[in-house]
């Protein structure tokens, strides 16, 4: 979880999923604050996605692909 001064956090929203991605970070969690940024890390709900390694609640939903995330499955289907 990353909490902004007010004015800065317009401009990360825009971004989101690539600090996402930057970071490494299963979900990035944004909220509004004041004064300096904090930075809050705790551990991802879900299970470990065997492909992207990203910790995500919809690993094991899709019944072909029980070890993948839905992204990772959406990945492998357009491929």
């Amino acid at each position: 979880k990353i909490t902004l001064a007010g004015e800065s956090i317009a401009a990360v929203q825009s971004n989101e999923e690539a600090l996402r991605e930057l970071l490494n970070v299963s979900p990035l969690q944004l909220a509004s604050g004041t004064g300096e940024w904090t930075v809050e890390v705790s551990k991802a709900d879900g299970e470990k996605s065997e492909r992207c390694w990203h910790w995500e609640t919809t690993v094991g939903a899709h019944s072909e692909h029980k070890t993948l995330c839905h992204r990772c499955v959406e990945a492998i289907q357009a491929a």
